[in-house]
């Protein structure tokens, strides 16, 4: 054991030497929470202490970078010096060392600063470095970090139902900016390398909400609102073609939506910092989020919620507060279906047609069913995201509904480039979701869902489907005409076991109000319609193909 020592003593001392340079963790750093002296920081061993320190201001990045560093140097060294692998090891451990230290150094300085603004405005906040995982080796490294702002009473991020910050928010978040700024991050980095992947580190500010309301405005909102804070940060130096903006809308909620308490949690806006010398860090980050299931609420809770919440205004009180977040829309029975009025070829245009009272008019091979009985067999295990906070998971993950009927579309909109406020095209997809076009036959009746996507995730669906529906399609010419009935329906996608969950919103009554189909391995094992008339619901199966063009 003592030769061993010995031939590691070099190591020791490079990693030693190190720490002395540059300086130990900062073990008596801001402690906002703690009230109590250094108490908190003695509850803390030494391993803790450097390397997972819950004070923001300790170098816990830094250390942690001076070991990768080192291990890492200590392994180039002594492939690049076999002779004497031990000094060689210990040179290049050294200079691993330093170059992992500055590199956390500079994520310290950043969170610690962070933290001393929201301290200084009294903010509520989370922070959390950010890691990926390699899908062929299953390492992870850290290529980030979130930092996110919670809205409450006492600090409101906007003014009421508008995407204009209040006075207070500017101030904050401009000094926020501040610690993003691109020529900040270049004096920071060290070598070539680290500075060619500090001018392309890419800012993501993602707006959050509720699952009160309408989803589609609530995703609408919260983008504007994410675009208002991005607009800030490239107006204070981060370059305009490094700031991105989402909104997410309901789609990632943090806490459960149930209690007043969780939804102000998840009336946030976050901020998302990719270090990165990977082009795609961007694409591959969002198509690796995994929303957290266990606090998407059936479409009955929620209405039952907003009942309550208009139950609760008093007598002669406006419904001001109420009214902030639109009212939770019902399960729409008034869609409008195009209807082709002439053969193809003719001149004439589909004329729009509102759905009448007789949905029988498109016959899929209904059969009454019972309403527990509706619903596919699946299991909502999700699959582990390539990005993760590094945080305690939520062990307790609630299945998904299992039926359509008793779900709603959650909208979430695509992220954008401040500098021209277009879309980032993503991808990276499940196997043959990329915008491909399946169909079946359905007593006669010929169904399609054209451009189906999902994102690697399988809990992200793209831009939303085309839904077609040629009548009697063989006695018509098949699908030689034009269909009969083209829809635009909102979609959900859910992470399944082996699979993913393609959740299909319709709300027509003269076709169907919505579809479950399951793709696992490249194609459709399971699929089913539902669509309900009075007190009686129906179904038929529906497992659709690819179709090769």
């Amino acid at each position: 054991m003592s030769i061993a020592f010995g031939r590691a003593r070099p190591l020791w001392l490079a990693t030693i030497t190190i720490f002395a340079a540059t300086g130990c963790a900062n073990t008596g750093g801001l402690q906002s929470n703690n009230r109590g002296g250094a108490s908190g920081q003695s509850d803390l061993n030494i391993f803790e202490s450097t390397f997972a320190n819950p004070d923001p201001c300790a170098n816990s990045s830094r250390n942690t970078g001076i070991a990768v560093g080192v291990g890492l140097g200590a392994i180039l060294g002594a492939v690049i010096a076999p002779k004497n692998k031990v000094a060689a090891a210990a040179i290049a451990a050294t200079a691993g060392g330093i170059a992992g230290g500055l590199v956390g150094h500079a994520v310290d300085s950043r969170r610690c600063a962070l933290s001393k603004i929201a301290a200084k405005h009294d903010l509520i906040y989370t922070a959390a470095p950010l890691e990926v995982r390699a899908a062929d080796t299953g390492k992870t490294e850290q290529i980030g970090s979130s930092f996110t702002i919670v809205d409450t009473t006492r600090h409101t991020q906007f003014e009421t139902g508008s995407a204009e910050l209040t006075p207070d928010a500017k101030v904050y978040f401009a000094e926020i900016a501040e610690q993003y700024r691109t020529s900040t991050r270049l004096a920071e980095a060290s070598g070539d390398g680290d500075k060619a992947a500090a001018a392309n580190a890419k800012i993501l500010l993602i707006g959050h909400t509720d699952d009160m309301g309408n989803s589609e405005l609530n995703a609408d909102l919260s983008e504007r609102r994410a675009r208002t804070v991005a607009k800030l940060f490239a107006e204070h130096g981060v370059a305009a073609g490094n700031v991105f903006y989402q909104g997410a809308g309901e789609t990632l909620p943090i806490a459960d939506n149930r209690i007043e308490e969780g939804r102000a949690q998840n009336r946030r806006v976050e901020i998302v910092d990719l270090a990165g010398a990977r082009t795609d860090i961007l694409q591959s980050y969002a198509s690796s989020r995994v929303p957290k299931y266990q606090y998407y609420r059936p479409l009955s809770s929620q209405q039952d919620d907003a009942r309550v919440q208009a139950a609760s205004v008093k007598p002669g009180q406006t419904q001001t507060a109420v009214a902030q977040r639109p009212a939770r829309p019902k399960m729409a029975q008034t869609s409008t279906t195009r209807i082709a009025a002439a053969p193809s070829g003719s001149t004439s245009k589909p004329i729009e047609a509102v759905s009448t009272a007789t949905p029988d008019s498109i016959d899929f091979g209904w059969r009454e069913t019972m309403p527990a009985a509706i619903g596919l067999r699946f299991a909502a295990t999700p699959v582990s995201p390539s990005f993760s906070l590094m945080s305690k998971a939520v062990a307790d993950e609630a299945p998904v509904t299992k039926s359509c009927m008793n779900d709603r579309p959650r909208v979430s909109h695509a992220m954008k480039s401040v500098a021209d406020d277009q879309a980032v095209p993503v991808r990276d997809h499940v196997q043959n979701l990329y915008g491909s076009s399946w169909g079946a036959t359905l007593n006669g009746q010929y169904l399609a869902l054209k451009d189906v996507s999902v994102l690697r995730n399988g809990s992200t669906a793209g831009t939303k489907p085309t839904l077609l529906v040629w009548k009697d399609y063989q006695q018509s010419g098949g699908l030689a005409g034009p269909a009969q009935v083209r829809l635009s329906p909102e979609v959900n996608a859910y992470a399944v076991d082996g699979g993913v969950l393609y959740r299909v919103f319709v709300n027509n009554a003269a076709v169907f109000d919505c579809a479950d189909i399951i793709f696992a391995n490249g194609k459709a094992t399971a699929g089913e319609l539902v669509r309900h008339k009075s007190s009686q619901y129906f179904t038929v199966e529906y497992v659709p193909v690819i179709a090769r063009t």
